[in-house]
């Protein structure tokens, strides 16, 4: 960010159709960590269909194959090293048959992955939690000026957890913390000087267990606890004057 060219702006992609899905490439808990990271960093934000559900690839035999890149080997045993259709399967809709991809009695173009049943998102948007709903949390923060327009203030606080913060006077500061491991950490944001003594949390990924961590949860910035690998976005319960709350320090 520090050398981004005059005039340009940065883009921030997880995956597309010519890569392995996120999902699979990263795994399941951390699909709500690179979402976030994403959608919090300056710039423009992509999303390939599937990866705000943590879709992964799905199998694909020889006869099913349809990517040139597989098909020209002409290898039936080792086509899939060469192929990109895993990750272009149909997005799941729904747990009804093709996923809700097509109404037709036939097959689709590729089959659907064979978890479609479970991870679909008429099923994450029906669920108490799932990384739909942790997606579209970090999507409305996303929209406010404080992520499109104010600074950021980036931090590797340990070797499993990452803080980002957002920041612009005279609007609610937002940071979110990232627990890469699969231990329970405690993180101390108070070298985060224009953040107040206590957050709210707005956005609470899947693998953040305990009412604590649950969305409208008052959290202290000294001591932020977050379990194995999970991801979590706060916003500070007042205003940014001059880089931080004076009413609630």
């Amino acid at each position: 960010m520090e050398n981004m060219p005059v005039g340009s702006t940065a883009n921030w992609v997880n995956g597309n159709h010519d890569r392995t899905r996120l999902a699979t490439r990263v795994g399941v808990d951390r699909v709500d960590a690179m979402n976030m990271l994403t959608l919090l960093l300056p710039g423009v934000a992509f999303t390939y269909q599937g990866e705000e559900l943590g879709m992964t690839d799905g199998f694909i035999t020889w006869e099913e194959t349809q990517d040139p890149q597989a098909c020209n080997t002409d290898d039936p045993i080792n086509y899939w090293k060469n192929s990109r259709d895993p990750s272009r399967t149909p997005y799941h809709w729904d747990d009804s048959p093709n996923a809700g991809f097509s109404t037709t009695d036939g097959k689709t173009w590729l089959p659907v992955a064979d978890n479609y049943k479970d991870v679909n998102l008429d099923a994450q948007m029906k669920a108490n939690k799932s990384h739909y709903q942790f997606y579209k949390d970090v999507v409305t923060i996303r929209k406010k000026d404080v992520v499109r327009k104010g600074r950021l203030d980036i931090k590797a606080m340990s070797n499993s957890t990452l803080v980002v913060g957002r920041m612009l006077p005279d609007n609610p500061a937002i940071v979110g913390v990232i627990n890469l491991s699969n231990d329970t950490e405690i993180t101390d944001l108070s070298e985060f000087e224009w953040l107040p003594a206590y957050l709210i949390v707005v956005a609470s990924g899947v693998d953040c267990e305990g009412i604590a961590l649950e969305n409208g949860s008052i959290i202290r910035k000294d001591k932020v606890v977050m379990t194995g690998k999970c991801a979590l976005l706060l916003q500070s319960l007042c205003v940014t004057t001059k880089g931080c709350c004076e009413n609630n320090k």
